[in-house]
């Protein structure tokens, strides 16, 4: 009666019930170690715009400082911004022009 008792109560029994509990005592600690990596690398990171970095062809191209601002222009705006829709057209024609040279597009 004993023996029955340890057995259902986990004390006794087959290597393969304590293998299991072992592997799910494992895989729960396993789990919650990864969540608090996680949420420690969440609360570390920082979105902070001003690391952003500026790429070099506005420095050496004019028409770099309006596709940087055009980029964030919606359809609705860009429908009435006749600057941005010009800037654009003039990006596409250099980028598809097909006797540009790579030195020339940059």
């Amino acid at each position: 009666m004993i023996k029955v008792w340890l057995r259902d109560n986990g004390k006794g029994g087959n290597g393969r019930d304590a293998a299991v509990r072992s592997f799910l005592r494992f895989t729960a600690i396993a789990v919650v170690v990864a969540a608090i990596v996680i949420a420690i690398g969440e609360a570390s990171r920082t979105d902070d715009a001003s690391h952003d970095v500026v790429p070099l062809t506005t420095k050496s191209d004019p028409m770099a400082a309006d596709l940087a601002r055009c980029r964030d222009v919606t359809a609705e705006q860009l429908a009435a911004d006749d600057t941005c829709r010009r800037v654009w057209a003039e990006n596409r024609r250099r980028f598809f022009a097909p006797n540009n040279k790579p030195a020339e597009a940059r």
